[in-house]
């Protein structure tokens, strides 16, 4: 019962559907993933530290992955020194094709591509998808033949 103690310590909401067939291995697994990938914050030059370990972590957990629900995709960190005008375009999320590629047994994908609870640090620019992030998911789905599910939430950018 060792992997049913960690998701239900946390804190986590426990998810009785997320158990596959009574796997507690699977929940742990959707669990840590998605704990893992909410707390990246991409950068546009470096960072490949975290995203190697993201994929080591991603092909270890790859054979019990089903479902994955992202709550959060922090936006690209801004290069250091580099001044933000309220006109620069919104920045970029995590490219998604880095998790769908290692995942060959990912059903249920959700995502929502905005910050939680950012507080007095609110900007309109850290919700929402842009561009890029329609490119990086649609040759994601390329890399997929197992996802039949696709949830996208709150992509727009209401102002």
């Amino acid at each position: 019962m060792c992997w049913g103690r960690k998701p239900t310590s946390k804190g986590e909401k426990f998810r009785p559907i997320a158990i596959d067939a009574g796997k507690w291995k699977t929940l742990f697994f959707e669990l840590h993933v998605q704990n893992l990938v909410e707390a990246i914050i991409p950068k546009k030059i470096g960072g490949m530290e975290e995203l190697a370990e993201l994929q080591k972590e991603l092909r270890f957990a790859a054979p019990f992955l089903r479902r994955l629900d992202i709550r959060q995709l922090k936006p690209t960190e801004p290069m250091e020194g580099e001044v933000v005008r309220s006109t620069d375009p919104p920045p970029d999320h995590l490219d998604v094709a880095l998790l769908v590629g290692e995942l060959a047994f990912l059903r249920d994908l959700k995502i929502y591509y905005g910050v939680r609870d950012c507080g007095i640090n609110f900007d309109w620019k850290l919700f929402g998808m842009t561009l890029n992030d329609c490119v990086f998911l649609a040759n994601s789905l390329k890399l997929t033949s197992s996802l039949e599910t696709l949830i996208i939430q709150a992509s727009g950018n209401r102002r």
